[in-house]
């Protein structure tokens, strides 16, 4: 470099290594990705709530903050709110469907169970 001149903004820095952290994963923020659990959800219909899903924690996980497409999104919420109705075996043949549909949807990110109970 001739003498009096500045180097470039960075031109002394080392490159950077990127590793990508998923905020929605379990084990610590400062573990890679790949050596991280996906975190747990339960879906199971209750009276009166918003959301048919929870964290492994036992609150409720709103249905906007997931990656889901629209229709299943809005089944959802459709299946949530009948929740209460009296045909029970209904409201749960229902709820399995839903099931298979959302653990295809967030397969990559989350682990789904069912509980009817």
């Amino acid at each position: 470099m001739a003498q009096g001149r500045r180097p470039r903004p960075g031109a002394l820095k080392p490159p950077l290594t990127v590793i990508r952290i998923q905020s929605h994963a379990v084990g610590g923020k400062d573990q890679p990705e790949a050596e991280r659990k996906p975190e747990q959800l339960v879906m199971r219909p209750e009276i009166g709530a918003e959301s048919p899903l929870w964290n492994d924690r036992g609150h409720m996980v709103w249905l906007a903050q997931l990656p889901l497409e629209p229709e299943l999104r809005r089944r959802l919420e459709d299946w949530a709110n009948r929740a209460g109705e009296s045909d029970w075996d209904a409201v749960t043949v229902e709820g399995r469907v839903l099931y298979a549909d959302l653990t295809r949807q967030l397969a990559d990110r989350y682990e789904v169970t069912w509980d009817a109970d």
